[in-house]
């Protein structure tokens, strides 16, 4: 296939979709893609074969952006196929897609969703309806479109697993104070940006303070920060969860991290014990999938997690990792008490998420779940095509 892919998250900066997009973006072309990929909101990629990086900042330059550099690139090499990164893309692509008379394919993460069609109704379900597939993270995601939306595959997004149980020694600023930290200590990891749903501050305030009855020397290491670059999230939780933190007097129990690199995150997931995600259920932001949850089972780490959004298709329920209630503190106390005091319990559960995620979610399973549907969709409109002819 010929893919033009238009991106607003930047694989270089950090979170979630952004890492998505790029392992997306190099796996396609390592399965044999011809792919050249448009993006905005970064410029650690421009300057690479194929890639095109808006130098204008903002989604308004980066659609006209996309745009030309998507026209130009076509005249070189038409491409079979658009692929939106996310819904914030595919006004581009439906341009695009009128221009060079090829199908767009947005995918769907969980919370831009409901963003859209609370703001942009009316461009969100034009948008939808004419994309030629809408491909979500999850089932959980799928369930957020609306009725009249086009064709919905659920493709769930991958991990490179050997990146998280490599050996390599990690390097970074915060791998020394990490390893004197959590010396000797139970660790408990949570990663992601500080948005309200992940429910950290509620953490904090209402379980740390119980686990550290029994678990007097627990350390709570938390890696993300204030989501200063997100279109959707503008709160900025951070000092909020600061001062929680010395007002309950937990210092030296919990460490606010802020961004960490690559080697960083590999050795925290290396050193933690279990890693937990307290997410609030709320109507208007959700947890699509979470990635974050599947490089912690690659690196052997089992989740205690609450049963929200697409979190239930990444942890399997008392086998990778234990689910309670959203909002239910003292199942989350209880299930992380039982998988701190049951070592055996918790190495069952981390050697098989492990080797689910190796088995499932390995990149080089995810690419074809992803090739498989944009194949289907591209037969699909040239078999339309035809009958329309």
């Amino acid at each position: 296939m010929n893919i033009l892919m238009l991106s607003w998250n930047c694989p270089t900066t950090r979170g979630g979709i952004e890492r998505l997009v790029g392992d997306l973006q190099q796996s396609l072309i390592e399965d044999g893609s011809a792919l050249r990929f448009v993006t905005g909101n970064g410029t650690g990629n421009a300057g690479e074969p194929g890639v095109r990086v808006c130098p204008v900042p903002g989604v308004p330059a980066f659609l006209v952006y996309a745009v030309v550099a998507g026209l130009r690139a076509a005249r070189r090499s038409a491409p079979d196929l658009i692929v939106c990164s996310s819904i914030v893309a595919a006004p581009a692509g439906a341009v695009l897609g009128v221009f060079l008379r090829v199908p767009y394919v947005v995918l769907v993460h969980g919370t831009e969703v409901l963003y859209a069609r609370r703001r942009h109704r009316r461009v969100f379900d034009s948008l939808i309806r004419r994309a030629a597939m809408l491909i979500a993270n999850s089932r959980s995601t799928a369930r957020l479109l609306p009725a009249a939306a086009t064709t919905v595959t659920v493709v769930h997004p991958g991990v490179h697993a050997a990146r998280f149980c490599r050996s390599t020694p990690p390097r970074g600023p915060h791998i020394a104070t990490v390893a004197a930290v959590a010396a000797g200590r139970p660790v408990l990891l949570s990663v992601g940006r500080l948005v309200r749903r992940k429910g950290i501050l509620e953490f904090v305030q209402r379980v740390v303070p119980r686990l550290v009855e029994e678990f007097p020397d627990l350390v709570y290491l938390v890696a993300g920060d204030d989501p200063t670059r997100s279109l959707i999230h503008q709160e900025r939780p951070r000092a909020t969860i600061e001062r929680a933190i010395a007002d309950l007097g937990l210092r030296s129990v919990v460490r606010l991290l802020g961004a960490v690199s690559d080697d960083e995150l590999q050795a925290l997931y290396r050193r933690a014990d279990l890693f937990v995600l307290p997410c609030l259920e709320m109507a208007e932001d959700v947890e699509g999938f979470g990635i974050a949850v599947l490089e912690a089972a690659a690196a052997g780490v089992p989740t205690v997690a609450t049963r929200v959004g697409g979190i239930p298709e990444v942890v399997c329920d008392g086998v990778t990792g234990l689910l309670v209630a959203p909002g239910d503190d003292h199942g989350m106390e209880a299930a992380i008490r039982t998988l701190l005091r049951d070592v055996p319990l918790r190495r069952s559960f981390a050697a098989t998420a492990a080797a689910r995620v190796r088995d499932e979610f390995d990149w080089s399973v995810a690419i074809e779940r992803y090739t498989a549907a944009l194949e289907s969709c591209l037969r699909a409109t040239r078999a339309k095509d035809a009958t329309a002819t």
